[in-house]
Protein backbone atom coordinates (compact mmCIF):
# COMPACT_ATOMS: atom_id res chain seq x y z
CA UNK A 1 0.00 0.00 0.00
CA UNK A 2 1.38 3.65 -0.86
CA UNK A 3 2.90 5.91 1.54
CA UNK A 4 0.76 9.07 1.93
CA UNK A 5 3.53 11.50 2.70
CA UNK A 6 4.94 10.45 -0.91
CA UNK A 7 1.69 11.21 -2.25
CA UNK A 8 0.97 14.13 -0.84
CA UNK A 9 4.82 15.50 -1.86
CA UNK A 10 3.88 14.29 -5.63
CA UNK A 11 0.60 15.97 -5.34
CA UNK A 12 1.45 18.98 -4.25
CA UNK A 13 4.16 18.64 -7.63
CA UNK A 14 1.59 18.55 -10.21
CA UNK A 15 -0.29 21.06 -8.34
CA UNK A 16 2.37 23.55 -8.83
CA UNK A 17 3.65 22.07 -12.63
CA UNK A 18 -0.31 23.20 -13.52
CA UNK A 19 -0.63 26.36 -12.47
CA UNK A 20 2.46 27.61 -14.32
CA UNK A 21 1.81 25.02 -17.80
CA UNK A 22 -2.24 25.29 -18.11
CA UNK A 23 -4.26 28.25 -18.11
CA UNK A 24 -6.59 25.85 -16.80
CA UNK A 25 -6.40 25.95 -12.98
CA UNK A 26 -10.00 23.81 -12.18
CA UNK A 27 -8.38 21.01 -13.95
CA UNK A 28 -6.38 18.79 -11.73
CA UNK A 29 -4.65 16.25 -14.03
CA UNK A 30 -1.13 16.81 -15.47
CA UNK A 31 -2.13 16.94 -19.14
CA UNK A 32 0.43 18.42 -21.81
CA UNK A 33 -1.94 18.30 -24.50
CA UNK A 34 -4.50 21.00 -25.58
CA UNK A 35 -7.12 22.07 -22.90
CA UNK A 36 -9.70 19.50 -22.36
CA UNK A 37 -13.36 21.52 -22.38
CA UNK A 38 -15.31 18.43 -21.51
CA UNK A 39 -16.01 17.91 -18.01
CA UNK A 40 -16.40 14.13 -18.16
CA UNK A 41 -13.99 12.38 -16.57
CA UNK A 42 -13.43 9.70 -13.35
CA UNK A 43 -14.28 10.07 -9.66
CA UNK A 44 -12.25 7.89 -7.71
CA UNK A 45 -11.63 6.46 -4.10
CA UNK A 46 -8.43 5.71 -2.77
CA UNK A 47 -7.13 3.44 0.09
CA UNK A 48 -3.20 4.27 1.29
CA UNK A 49 -1.27 4.63 5.09
CA UNK A 50 1.02 6.86 6.29
CA UNK A 51 4.01 5.59 8.24
CA UNK A 52 2.46 5.68 11.48
CA UNK A 53 -0.04 2.53 9.81
CA UNK A 54 -3.53 4.59 9.93
CA UNK A 55 -5.59 4.40 6.87
CA UNK A 56 -6.02 7.34 4.74
CA UNK A 57 -9.13 7.81 2.17
CA UNK A 58 -8.32 10.11 -0.92
CA UNK A 59 -11.36 11.31 -3.13
CA UNK A 60 -10.50 12.70 -6.19
CA UNK A 61 -11.20 13.55 -9.68
CA UNK A 62 -9.63 13.48 -13.19
CA UNK A 63 -9.64 13.33 -16.89
CA UNK A 64 -6.92 11.01 -17.12
CA UNK A 65 -6.92 8.32 -14.38
CA UNK A 66 -3.80 6.45 -15.90
CA UNK A 67 -1.63 9.47 -15.19
CA UNK A 68 -2.58 10.36 -11.36
CA UNK A 69 -3.02 6.93 -10.53
CA UNK A 70 0.82 6.58 -11.16
CA UNK A 71 1.15 9.60 -9.34
CA UNK A 72 -0.16 7.90 -6.28
CA UNK A 73 2.26 5.53 -6.27
CA UNK A 74 -0.20 2.39 -7.30
CA UNK A 75 -2.40 2.99 -3.63
CA UNK A 76 -5.33 0.82 -3.46
CA UNK A 77 -8.03 1.81 -5.86
CA UNK A 78 -11.71 1.19 -4.22
CA UNK A 79 -13.78 2.02 -6.94
CA UNK A 80 -14.13 4.12 -10.08
CA UNK A 81 -17.35 5.92 -10.85
CA UNK A 82 -17.75 7.78 -14.30
CA UNK A 83 -18.60 11.33 -14.37
CA UNK A 84 -20.03 13.60 -16.19
CA UNK A 85 -19.49 16.37 -14.30
CA UNK A 86 -16.05 15.69 -12.69
CA UNK A 87 -16.07 19.23 -10.50
CA UNK A 88 -19.79 18.89 -9.65
CA UNK A 89 -19.35 15.60 -8.39
CA UNK A 90 -15.86 16.10 -6.72
CA UNK A 91 -17.56 18.91 -4.58
CA UNK A 92 -20.52 17.45 -3.45
CA UNK A 93 -18.26 13.72 -2.66
CA UNK A 94 -15.74 16.19 -0.28
CA UNK A 95 -19.18 18.29 0.75
CA UNK A 96 -20.17 14.80 1.96
CA UNK A 97 -17.03 12.90 3.60
CA UNK A 98 -16.26 16.22 5.61
CA UNK A 99 -20.06 15.45 7.09
CA UNK A 100 -19.26 11.95 7.84
CA UNK A 101 -15.52 11.64 8.51
CA UNK A 102 -12.53 13.57 9.72
CA UNK A 103 -10.41 15.39 7.34
CA UNK A 104 -6.79 14.70 7.75
CA UNK A 105 -4.62 17.35 5.88
CA UNK A 106 -5.69 19.29 2.87
CA UNK A 107 -9.13 18.76 1.29
CA UNK A 108 -9.13 15.46 0.26
CA UNK A 109 -7.57 13.35 2.57
CA UNK A 110 -9.91 11.67 4.92
CA UNK A 111 -9.75 9.14 8.28
CA UNK A 112 -12.26 6.44 9.21
CA UNK A 113 -12.56 3.16 11.08
CA UNK A 114 -14.46 1.37 8.71
CA UNK A 115 -13.80 0.86 4.76
CA UNK A 116 -17.52 -0.62 4.15
CA UNK A 117 -18.85 2.92 5.61
CA UNK A 118 -16.09 5.12 3.67
CA UNK A 119 -17.34 2.45 0.50
CA UNK A 120 -21.00 3.30 1.27
CA UNK A 121 -21.08 7.18 1.64
CA UNK A 122 -19.42 7.07 -1.51
CA UNK A 123 -21.38 4.97 -3.73
CA UNK A 124 -24.23 6.25 -1.89
CA UNK A 125 -24.29 9.29 -3.54
CA UNK A 126 -23.59 8.38 -6.98
CA UNK A 127 -26.77 5.78 -7.12
CA UNK A 128 -28.99 8.18 -5.91
CA UNK A 129 -27.87 10.88 -7.85
CA UNK A 130 -27.87 8.64 -11.20
CA UNK A 131 -31.30 6.81 -10.21
CA UNK A 132 -32.61 10.32 -10.12
CA UNK A 133 -31.44 11.69 -13.53
CA UNK A 134 -31.79 8.37 -15.30
CA UNK A 135 -28.08 8.99 -15.94
CA UNK A 136 -26.29 5.40 -17.22
CA UNK A 137 -22.47 5.33 -16.32
CA UNK A 138 -20.87 2.05 -17.52
CA UNK A 139 -17.50 0.33 -17.49
CA UNK A 140 -16.52 -2.70 -19.41
CA UNK A 141 -13.25 -4.55 -19.33
CA UNK A 142 -11.83 -3.20 -22.14
CA UNK A 143 -11.38 0.60 -20.56
CA UNK A 144 -8.38 1.50 -19.09
CA UNK A 145 -9.69 2.37 -15.27
CA UNK A 146 -10.67 -1.12 -15.42
CA UNK A 147 -7.12 -2.68 -16.21
CA UNK A 148 -5.90 -0.08 -13.43
CA UNK A 149 -8.24 -1.62 -10.96
CA UNK A 150 -6.97 -5.52 -11.92
CA UNK A 151 -3.51 -4.42 -12.03
CA UNK A 152 -4.17 -3.25 -7.92
CA UNK A 153 -5.83 -6.70 -7.18
CA UNK A 154 -2.74 -8.57 -9.21
CA UNK A 155 0.03 -6.51 -8.76
CA UNK A 156 0.86 -7.33 -12.51
CA UNK A 157 -0.75 -7.54 -15.82
CA UNK A 158 0.48 -10.27 -17.67
CA UNK A 159 -0.31 -14.21 -15.70
CA UNK A 160 2.82 -15.92 -14.36
CA UNK A 161 1.39 -19.11 -17.01
CA UNK A 162 -1.82 -19.85 -18.28
CA UNK A 163 -3.23 -22.27 -19.88
CA UNK A 164 -6.56 -22.69 -22.27
CA UNK A 165 -8.72 -22.64 -19.72
CA UNK A 166 -7.39 -20.35 -16.91
CA UNK A 167 -4.85 -17.84 -16.15
CA UNK A 168 -2.51 -18.03 -13.19
CA UNK A 169 -0.71 -15.31 -10.76
CA UNK A 170 1.06 -15.88 -8.13
CA UNK A 171 0.97 -13.54 -5.28
CA UNK A 172 3.08 -12.41 -2.39
CA UNK A 173 3.93 -10.25 0.33
CA UNK A 174 1.72 -6.96 0.50
CA UNK A 175 -0.26 -7.74 -2.63
CA UNK A 176 -2.38 -10.72 -1.12
CA UNK A 177 -3.53 -7.80 1.29
CA UNK A 178 -4.34 -5.41 -2.04
CA UNK A 179 -6.17 -8.77 -3.29
CA UNK A 180 -8.66 -9.41 -0.55
CA UNK A 181 -11.01 -6.45 -1.26
CA UNK A 182 -11.99 -8.33 -4.66
CA UNK A 183 -15.60 -8.17 -4.87
CA UNK A 184 -17.31 -11.84 -3.71
CA UNK A 185 -19.58 -14.27 -6.00
CA UNK A 186 -23.48 -13.35 -5.31
CA UNK A 187 -25.17 -16.62 -5.80
CA UNK A 188 -22.35 -17.89 -2.94
CA UNK A 189 -22.67 -21.05 -0.98
CA UNK A 190 -23.67 -20.61 3.00
CA UNK A 191 -20.45 -19.32 4.83
CA UNK A 192 -19.38 -22.07 7.35
CA UNK A 193 -17.49 -19.49 9.95
CA UNK A 194 -16.38 -22.85 12.46
CA UNK A 195 -14.79 -23.55 9.01
CA UNK A 196 -12.85 -20.19 8.89
CA UNK A 197 -12.10 -19.99 12.74
CA UNK A 198 -10.24 -23.57 12.23
CA UNK A 199 -8.45 -22.19 9.01
CA UNK A 200 -6.78 -19.50 11.05
CA UNK A 201 -5.86 -21.43 13.91
CA UNK A 202 -4.30 -23.87 11.26
CA UNK A 203 -2.55 -21.04 9.63
CA UNK A 204 -1.61 -19.07 12.51
CA UNK A 205 0.03 -22.62 14.33
CA UNK A 206 1.82 -23.47 11.07
CA UNK A 207 5.44 -22.82 10.84
CA UNK A 208 5.24 -22.48 6.57
CA UNK A 209 1.63 -20.95 6.42
CA UNK A 210 0.20 -21.76 2.89
CA UNK A 211 -2.95 -23.17 1.15
CA UNK A 212 -3.25 -25.96 -1.18
CA UNK A 213 -4.50 -25.38 -4.56
CA UNK A 214 -5.31 -21.79 -5.93
CA UNK A 215 -8.29 -19.51 -5.92
CA UNK A 216 -10.92 -19.01 -8.72
CA UNK A 217 -11.67 -15.61 -9.56
CA UNK A 218 -13.81 -14.36 -12.38
CA UNK A 219 -13.73 -11.79 -15.51
CA UNK A 220 -16.71 -10.41 -17.30
CA UNK A 221 -16.03 -9.60 -20.54
CA UNK A 222 -19.20 -9.67 -21.95
CA UNK A 223 -20.69 -7.14 -19.21
CA UNK A 224 -20.99 -3.31 -18.06
CA UNK A 225 -21.06 -1.82 -15.07
CA UNK A 226 -21.48 1.28 -13.06
CA UNK A 227 -18.76 0.33 -11.26
CA UNK A 228 -15.77 -1.28 -11.63
CA UNK A 229 -15.19 -4.04 -9.22
CA UNK A 230 -18.21 -5.26 -10.62
CA UNK A 231 -16.76 -7.05 -13.44
CA UNK A 232 -14.17 -9.02 -11.61
CA UNK A 233 -15.32 -11.40 -8.17
CA UNK A 234 -14.44 -14.11 -6.37
CA UNK A 235 -15.98 -17.40 -7.59
CA UNK A 236 -14.07 -19.77 -5.30
CA UNK A 237 -12.18 -19.32 -1.81
CA UNK A 238 -14.53 -17.23 0.12
CA UNK A 239 -13.39 -18.64 3.45
CA UNK A 240 -9.70 -18.57 2.43
CA UNK A 241 -10.41 -15.25 1.87
CA UNK A 242 -12.13 -14.74 5.05
CA UNK A 243 -9.70 -16.56 6.92
CA UNK A 244 -7.07 -14.30 5.80
CA UNK A 245 -9.11 -10.84 6.51
CA UNK A 246 -9.51 -12.22 10.35
CA UNK A 247 -5.97 -13.03 10.09
CA UNK A 248 -4.37 -9.54 9.06
CA UNK A 249 -7.00 -7.84 11.75
CA UNK A 250 -4.84 -9.47 14.25
CA UNK A 251 -1.50 -9.64 12.77
CA UNK A 252 -0.70 -7.02 9.89
CA UNK A 253 2.64 -8.51 9.31
CA UNK A 254 1.35 -11.92 8.66
CA UNK A 255 3.41 -13.27 5.38
CA UNK A 256 1.23 -15.59 3.30
CA UNK A 257 1.33 -16.37 -0.20
CA UNK A 258 -1.26 -17.22 -2.99
CA UNK A 259 -2.12 -18.96 -6.47
CA UNK A 260 -5.32 -16.88 -8.09
CA UNK A 261 -6.68 -18.51 -11.06
CA UNK A 262 -8.31 -16.09 -12.98
CA UNK A 263 -11.42 -17.73 -15.87
CA UNK A 264 -13.24 -15.51 -18.23
CA UNK A 265 -16.75 -15.57 -18.71
CA UNK A 266 -19.45 -13.59 -20.19
CA UNK A 267 -21.23 -12.14 -17.72
CA UNK A 268 -22.81 -13.00 -13.65
CA UNK A 269 -26.11 -14.70 -14.79
CA UNK A 270 -24.77 -16.86 -17.71
CA UNK A 271 -24.63 -20.55 -17.99
CA UNK A 272 -21.17 -20.36 -18.50
CA UNK A 273 -20.10 -18.59 -15.15
CA UNK A 274 -22.62 -21.03 -13.36
CA UNK A 275 -20.98 -24.01 -14.62
CA UNK A 276 -18.03 -22.54 -13.83
CA UNK A 277 -18.63 -21.96 -10.04
CA UNK A 278 -20.44 -25.82 -10.05
CA UNK A 279 -16.98 -27.30 -11.33
CA UNK A 280 -15.30 -25.39 -8.35
CA UNK A 281 -17.64 -26.85 -5.94
CA UNK A 282 -17.73 -30.35 -7.18
CA UNK A 283 -13.56 -30.41 -6.47
CA UNK A 284 -14.27 -30.14 -2.94
CA UNK A 285 -12.79 -32.56 -0.57
CA UNK A 286 -16.12 -32.57 0.68
CA UNK A 287 -19.98 -33.14 -1.00
CA UNK A 288 -21.55 -29.46 -1.84
CA UNK A 289 -24.80 -29.62 -2.97
CA UNK A 290 -24.34 -27.27 -5.94
CA UNK A 291 -28.37 -27.05 -6.64
CA UNK A 292 -29.70 -24.92 -4.12
CA UNK A 293 -26.72 -21.75 -5.52
CA UNK A 294 -28.69 -23.09 -9.29
CA UNK A 295 -32.01 -22.77 -7.46
CA UNK A 296 -31.71 -19.61 -5.67
CA UNK A 297 -30.21 -18.34 -9.35
CA UNK A 298 -32.68 -19.09 -11.34
CA UNK A 299 -35.20 -17.27 -8.61
CA UNK A 300 -33.01 -14.56 -9.10
CA UNK A 301 -33.09 -14.03 -12.46
CA UNK A 302 -36.40 -14.24 -12.54
CA UNK A 303 -37.42 -11.54 -10.15
CA UNK A 304 -35.60 -9.40 -12.53
CA UNK A 305 -37.20 -9.71 -15.82
CA UNK A 306 -40.39 -9.32 -14.14
CA UNK A 307 -39.67 -6.23 -11.66
CA UNK A 308 -36.76 -4.94 -13.52
CA UNK A 309 -36.65 -2.44 -16.19
CA UNK A 310 -34.99 -0.24 -18.66
CA UNK A 311 -34.75 2.58 -15.69
CA UNK A 312 -34.24 0.42 -12.73
CA UNK A 313 -33.00 -3.01 -11.81
CA UNK A 314 -34.37 -4.57 -8.68
CA UNK A 315 -32.00 -7.04 -7.93
CA UNK A 316 -28.33 -6.04 -8.37
CA UNK A 317 -24.76 -7.56 -8.30
CA UNK A 318 -23.12 -4.70 -6.69
CA UNK A 319 -21.70 -4.40 -3.27
CA UNK A 320 -23.36 -0.80 -2.67
CA UNK A 321 -26.92 -0.76 -3.12
CA UNK A 322 -29.66 1.69 -2.53
CA UNK A 323 -33.29 1.02 -2.07
CA UNK A 324 -35.75 0.73 -3.73
CA UNK A 325 -33.54 -2.29 -5.14
CA UNK A 326 -32.03 -5.46 -2.88
CA UNK A 327 -27.97 -6.60 -3.22
CA UNK A 328 -27.90 -9.94 -4.92
CA UNK A 329 -25.91 -11.37 -2.28
CA UNK A 330 -28.32 -10.45 0.41
CA UNK A 331 -31.16 -12.12 -1.50
CA UNK A 332 -29.87 -14.94 -2.46
CA UNK A 333 -28.63 -15.94 1.17
CA UNK A 334 -32.11 -15.44 2.24
CA UNK A 335 -33.66 -17.52 -0.24
CA UNK A 336 -31.26 -20.19 0.29
CA UNK A 337 -31.84 -20.10 3.81
CA UNK A 338 -35.34 -20.88 3.23
CA UNK A 339 -34.78 -23.08 0.52
CA UNK A 340 -32.59 -25.02 3.12
CA UNK A 341 -35.65 -25.01 5.61
CA UNK A 342 -37.83 -26.28 3.09
CA UNK A 343 -36.01 -29.33 2.64
CA UNK A 344 -35.51 -29.76 6.28
CA UNK A 345 -39.31 -29.43 7.17
CA UNK A 346 -40.67 -30.28 4.85
CA UNK A 347 -38.29 -32.97 2.64
CA UNK A 348 -39.01 -30.39 -0.58
CA UNK A 349 -36.03 -30.89 -2.61
CA UNK A 350 -34.46 -27.82 -4.40
CA UNK A 351 -34.77 -28.90 -7.80
CA UNK A 352 -38.35 -29.37 -6.84
CA UNK A 353 -39.59 -26.06 -5.91
CA UNK A 354 -42.14 -24.35 -8.32
CA UNK A 355 -40.16 -21.17 -9.31
CA UNK A 356 -43.66 -19.93 -11.36
CA UNK A 357 -45.70 -19.76 -7.87
CA UNK A 358 -42.50 -18.32 -6.27
CA UNK A 359 -43.02 -15.01 -8.80
CA UNK A 360 -46.16 -15.24 -8.29
CA UNK A 361 -45.98 -14.45 -4.90
CA UNK A 362 -43.76 -12.04 -5.07
CA UNK A 363 -46.55 -10.00 -7.47
CA UNK A 364 -49.21 -10.71 -4.89
CA UNK A 365 -46.65 -9.17 -1.76
CA UNK A 366 -45.93 -6.13 -4.63
CA UNK A 367 -49.66 -5.08 -5.10
CA UNK A 368 -50.05 -5.18 -0.98
CA UNK A 369 -47.06 -3.35 -0.58
CA UNK A 370 -47.16 -0.98 -3.63
CA UNK A 371 -50.88 0.41 -1.66
CA UNK A 372 -49.27 1.48 1.75
CA UNK A 373 -48.09 4.85 2.51
CA UNK A 374 -44.79 5.54 4.39
CA UNK A 375 -45.89 4.98 8.45
CA UNK A 376 -47.25 1.35 7.60
CA UNK A 377 -43.03 0.32 6.19
CA UNK A 378 -42.27 1.01 10.05
CA UNK A 379 -44.76 -0.19 11.78
CA UNK A 380 -45.73 -3.13 10.46
CA UNK A 381 -45.84 -6.65 12.57
CA UNK A 382 -44.82 -8.89 10.24
CA UNK A 383 -42.82 -6.46 7.82
CA UNK A 384 -41.29 -4.05 9.34
CA UNK A 385 -37.87 -2.78 7.90
CA UNK A 386 -35.07 -2.35 10.53
CA UNK A 387 -33.33 0.34 8.31
CA UNK A 388 -35.62 3.49 8.28
CA UNK A 389 -37.18 3.86 4.76
CA UNK A 390 -37.58 7.50 3.16
CA UNK A 391 -40.44 8.98 1.55
CA UNK A 392 -37.79 8.87 -1.27
CA UNK A 393 -37.75 5.62 -0.85
CA UNK A 394 -40.96 4.76 -1.43
CA UNK A 395 -41.71 6.97 -4.13
CA UNK A 396 -39.23 5.56 -6.29
CA UNK A 397 -40.64 2.48 -5.21
CA UNK A 398 -43.72 3.28 -6.79
CA UNK A 399 -42.48 4.81 -9.77
CA UNK A 400 -40.66 2.18 -11.30
CA UNK A 401 -43.75 -0.27 -9.81
CA UNK A 402 -41.86 -2.33 -7.86
CA UNK A 403 -41.77 -1.89 -3.48
CA UNK A 404 -40.38 -5.20 -2.50
CA UNK A 405 -37.43 -4.17 -1.58
CA UNK A 406 -38.17 -1.40 1.29
CA UNK A 407 -40.02 -4.17 3.56
CA UNK A 408 -37.72 -6.72 5.80
CA UNK A 409 -36.23 -9.43 3.15
CA UNK A 410 -36.20 -12.31 5.40
CA UNK A 411 -40.19 -11.63 5.89
CA UNK A 412 -40.61 -11.14 2.46
CA UNK A 413 -38.66 -14.21 1.26
CA UNK A 414 -40.66 -16.97 3.66
CA UNK A 415 -44.17 -15.17 2.94
CA UNK A 416 -43.28 -16.01 -1.03
CA UNK A 417 -41.26 -19.43 -0.29
CA UNK A 418 -43.48 -21.97 0.95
Amino acid sequence: MADINNIKIKATKIMKSQSINSTNNNNNDNNNNAIVKSNEGTIYLLKMCDTSGRCIYKVGKSINFDNRYKSYNYADILTLVKSINIDDDEKEIIKIFNKNFTLDKGNEFFIHNNENNVMFVFMNYFNRKYEQQHIKIIYSTNESQYKEYKFSLLGVQVPDRKDPFCEFYYLTGTQVKHFLKIKQFGLNLKIDNSHIDNMVSDLLESTNPCFFGHIGIIEYNDYKSNTIDNLIELIDGHHRIMALEKIFAMKPDFNISLWIGLHKSDNPDSEQTRSIFKKYNQLKPFIVDVSIAEVSGKIITELNKKFSCADYIFIKDSEYVCRPSLKKCTINKMIQRRLETLKKEKNIEYNKVNISNIIKKFEECNILFSSKNIDWFSSDSVYKNKKAISQNMLDYGKKYKCCLALVEVNALVDTCIL
